[in-house]
Parts: C-alpha cells; structure tokens; sequence
C-alpha cells in the first residue's frame, strides 16, 4: 500500500470513530449576524467581523436555557474603553477590538463608550433564513421530540429542549429567545411562566406513537407552531430514516471510452448509471449500490461490454449543522470484454470512499462523494469515481436536481491485457 493509500485509510479511520462520542443533537450551530450602527433618523450597516453560536449558556433551576454567544470585531473598536447593552440579562464585555455579547433574544442592541468620542449605538440581528434544527439534549433517550406542524412556516426559529426523568416523569424544557413569544400551548407549564423558557411534566410512555402537546411560537408578526411528539424505540428508528431522505438516488446516461493494450482499437459508447447512495438499515448505519452498464450503441473499431457493480456499507457522521459526513467501505467488481477478440479484465476489489452533503440558504444541498479502489488490488490497478450533484429539497423532504459522475479506471488481466477507461455521466436526481 503506497503512502498515499495508508494517509487515506488513516484519515478514514479518524473520521469513522471521531463522531462516535458526538453529543445529541449538536451542542451548538453558528447562524449568520446582520451588524448595524444606529442613529437618530437613520441606520445603516456596520463593517465588522462577527462570530456567533446558539448553544447551552445558562442553567436555572437546572433546566438548561439557550442563548446567543457573538464575538464582534472591528479595529475602531479600540477607541471605547466599555460596553452597555439593552436588554437585562445581556452580558456585554468590550476589549480591544472585540466586542463580546452573551443574551437570549434575536436582536440586541449595544452602546459603545469612550472617553474622547462619541457613543457608537450598534444593533445585532440574527437571521431566521441561517436557523438550525432544535437543539436536544437527554430528549432522544426518552424518545421525545420537537418537530414543525407540517406547512406552518417553512422558515424556524431557535428552539432548543432538554429533557430530565424523574421516575415516571419527564421535565420537559424548551428555550427560545426572550423576543419570541409563546403564545399558546395544549399543555400546562410547571416552570418558567412570564420567562423565556418553558418546563412541562409529561409522562414516561412505553409503546404507542403519541403527540404530547402543540406549542405555537409568534415572532415578527409570523407564526411558528411545533408538536411535541412521543416516538417508541421502533418509531424513532423510523423517523432516523426519514432524516436520511435528504441523501440522493440517480439515474443517468454519460459516455465512456475505453483504450485496450496496444493490438486492440478503441471504442466509445453510452452507458446507464443507476445508484442508491444511501439506505438506512439500523440508526446511522447504512448501505448503498451502483450498477452501470453499456448500451447498444453504434461500434467505433471495435465492439465491447462493460459493467460495473459497486456496494457498500457506510455510516452517516453529522459534525456540524449543515455538514454531514459519510465514511463508507465498499467492493467493486468490474466486467470488461472486446467482443471480437473475447480479452478482457473482470474482478472486484475492496475500496474506500468518503461522503460528504453540505446544505446552505433554505432547501439547497451539494453532495459529493468520493470512491477509491487501490487496497490489495490485482486487477483493478487504479480507480477513482467523484460524483458532485446539486439538489433543491421540499418541505417534505423529497426533492430533485443534477449531478456529474467521473471516474477513471485502469485494470490488468493475468494474460497481460490491459484497460484504459475514464466515464462521464450526466445524472438526474430524486431524493427520496
């Protein structure tokens, strides 16, 4: 194994049992900041570098709240010596050229003050477009989740929930900011009224599917309404799956070209990809397929038949919010024949592949994986496929788009017959 095939298994590795400690639902994710700098009749907006995140910042009474924590950096900051915010609550520190905020509302505004210049009013606005999942801690072991009414809002707001058992029961708290208001629930708060977090008692359930409770959140002039649904262990395990619709399935039509050993011609032809790239089989493992053969097309110098057969087994990381990771283990097992003379290469290998699905603005995803087959192999000598796709996604969870495969392939026979071949294929995309 070249050094460039162990740094790829290694870093395979690395990436197939780094998230296995991973937290529930993410301890955070970093949405985007509009900065403004406020004055009397008017407000425009403000240069700076801003780094924010939405996580777990505070514990009252033990149950966990969520808030803001936004770093905000300019070089003029250097001329104001303190920081005053608005809200009550707000822990607001200014050093240097950073300005750091901790509070609990989607806007906030802070007064910059120096000795020798005048105050700077700045107003920080987080934006619903770049909002996360709800944030879940101790929820999923209670099979206890917090999902959108179907068709309220195709927008969400910052939610996160946290979970403790005590014997029958389960304090249920959800967090939102101190500017969103709660404005009508199907169930009774235990803590937190007039606060921005809410705690219910629910009761531990064993078997069937239940709704527990309807929260209806209005910010803005907008409604947002979330169910809070009880999931038994098979139920959860389905609704996993569900998650995983947004990975693609394609079908495609491309050409590929071959070149034999020397006494052999050339050829060229069509050839049909269809590939199930990820199947939920048991929590975050899965399995996939690809299967591409030529068609009856028009023969340059010579007639061939191909096809090629990948499957395997993968696992499905999520490191960050929008970023979702795929190590995966796979065989390939090509068959490749010139018709006229009947030489040819045929054998299957063992291989490594990584996938990745970045999702970015409201419904769109970029997908690529990557397939290598180089480990011990004998008739496959080289072979490298990049599948790149561009996806829109509903609300649904189903959705459509375009993709590219490429791949390049260079095999040996044990008679001394070798193949040459690179693909391109043009695929159209369901996500299902």
């Amino acid at each position: 194994m070249g050094k460039r095939s162990f740094l790829f298994v290694l870093v395979f590795g690395w990436a197939w049992v780094g998230f296995v400690f991973g937290e529930e639902g993410g301890a955070s994710w970093s949405p985007k900041f509009e900065v403004y700098e406020t004055k009397k009749l008017y407000r425009k907006v403000y240069q700076a570098k801003v780094e924010s995140q939405w996580g777990w910042i505070a514990n009252i009474g033990g149950r966990k709240v969520l808030g803001w924590q936004v770093k905000v950096i300019s070089p003029a900051f250097k001329k104001y010596k303190a920081a005053v915010a608005k809200s009550p609550g707000t822990l607001a520190n200014l050093k240097d050229d950073v300005l750091e905020l901790k509070y609990f509302q989607m806007t906030e505004s802070v007064q910059l003050l120096g000795t020798e210049s005048a105050a700077l009013n700045l107003e920080l606005r987080s934006l619903l477009d770049q909002m996360g999942p709800p944030l879940s801690e101790g929820c999923s072991s209670e099979r206890i989740f917090l999902n959108p009414v179907p068709g309220n809002n195709s927008k969400l707001i910052p939610l996160g929930m946290s979970c403790v058992a005590e014997g029958e029961e389960v304090f249920f708290t959800v967090s939102f900011p101190a500017d969103v208001e709660l404005e009508n629930s199907t169930i009774y708060e235990v803590e937190g009224k007039g606060e921005p977090w809410r705690t219910y008692k629910l009761l531990k359930r064993s078997s069937e599917k239940a709704s527990l409770g309807t929260l209806v959140f209005s910010f803005q002039k907008k409604k947002y309404s979330f169910q809070i649904e009880y999931l038994p262990l098979e139920n959860s395990l389905k609704k996993d799956k569900k998650n995983y619709r947004n990975f693609l399935g394609a079908v495609g039509l491309g050409n590929f070209k071959t070149q034999g050993t020397a006494s052999d011609a050339t050829d060229s032809k069509i050839v049909f990809t269809a590939k199930l790239p990820f199947y939920p089989v048991l929590g975050d493992f899965g399995v996939g397929a690809l299967i591409d053969w030529s068609l009856p097309t028009q023969k340059k110098d010579a007639s061939i038949s191909y096809s090629q057969l990948e499957a395997y087994a993968l696992r499905e990381l999520s490191s960050l919010t929008n970023l979702k990771l795929r190590p995966k283990l796979g065989y390939v097992r090509l068959n490749f024949e010139n018709d006229a003379t009947g030489a040819g290469v045929s054998g299957g290998q063992l291989g490594l592949g990584l996938g990745a699905e970045l999702q970015f603005e409201k419904s769109w995803a970029i997908f690529l994986d990557i397939m290598t087959v180089k480990l011990l192999s004998k008739s496959l000598t080289a072979h490298w496929a990049i599948d790149l796709a561009l996806v829109q996604k509903s609300e649904g969870g189903f959705g459509y788009g375009g993709g590219l495969r490429y791949q390049t392939l260079k095999g040996a026979s044990s008679s001394n017959y070798s193949l040459d071949l690179s693909q391109i294929v043009f695929q159209g995309i369901v996500l299902f």
